[in-house]
């Protein structure tokens, strides 16, 4: 999938069924009442924890100033990849990376 520049990919609290892995450009990633504000790029991903926890969307995700082009796997297909074993290790490591820049994001 591609997005345009500040194309708004995810709206937090929405229902998610894809999982995006980036391909080309980055993307900026918020919270609403939280002042985290990351930006992953080439090989990153995201979308991941409404699949692994089946909750609705934690954060805002907008392409990049220019623009994102995303893998995508729809939540069967990413279940059928990656397994429970390797889903809980994944959701451990996003929430590892989303407390820290939850810290730095308060020190600044």
């Amino acid at each position: 999938m591609s997005f345009a520049p500040t194309e708004q990919i995810i709206r937090q609290g929405d229902d998610g069924d894809l999982f995006y892995i980036i391909e080309k450009g980055d993307v900026i990633i918020t919270e609403n009442d939280s002042d985290m504000n990351m930006v992953f790029g080439v090989g990153k991903f995201f979308g991941e924890i409404a699949l692994t926890e089946n909750v609705p969307r934690t954060s805002h995700v907008h392409a990049g100033a220019g623009g994102a082009d995303c893998l995508t796997l729809d939540r069967s297909a990413f279940n059928r990849l990656f397994g429970k074993a390797v889903l809980d290790e994944v959701a451990n490591a996003n929430e590892k990376v989303l407390k820290t820049a939850s810290k730095i994001g308060r020190a600044h």
